[in-house]
């Protein structure tokens, strides 16, 4: 999956899984009737769960920087979440809509894999969380890592 074509240079989102045996792509599918990649369109592409991915995940990164010779540069970048990411921060908001509020939990990913921005759009969901009644969940949101 990819934000922009671009030919050569076109960069593909890691949005995969993960296989059992502690590499990279996705388990084997569970029987011969699915894709490897069927995950994508059984849960990810689904309408709602897509709207959700496009409203409360994606970010666009501005990063300023000065050069040798004084000029400021400014690199953009779409943040896009991984699969380990959307789903734990899926899990988590669900968990806290379930058991309510006052539980700990923890986000644990490898170094590199992105728990800042996992804490992040989990502390966005959550301080944006209500109950049936209308009433908002949290007053404030302090995350840490």
């Amino acid at each position: 999956m990819t934000t922009k074509l671009a030919g050569k240079d076109t960069f593909f989102l890691p949005f995969n899984r993960g296989s059992e045996e502690g590499g990279a792509g996705n388990p084997l599918p569970e029987d011969d009737s699915q894709y490897a990649t069927g995950y994508l369109w059984q849960r990810l592409f689904q309408p709602d769960a897509w709207l959700k991915v496009l409203g409360r995940f994606l970010h666009l990164e501005r990063k300023t920087s000065e050069g040798f010779d004084g000029r400021l540069t400014t690199r953009e970048s779409m943040i896009f979440p991984r699969f380990h990411q959307w789903e734990v921060v899926n899990k988590l908001i669900e968990a806290t809509r379930q058991e309510g509020v006052g539980r700990r939990y923890l986000i644990q990913h490898s170094a590199g894999s992105g728990k800042s921005n996992s804490i992040a759009w989990s502390a966005h969901q959550l301080a944006s969380l209500y109950d049936d009644e209308g009433q908002k969940l949290f007053s404030s949101v302090i995350s840490g890592h």
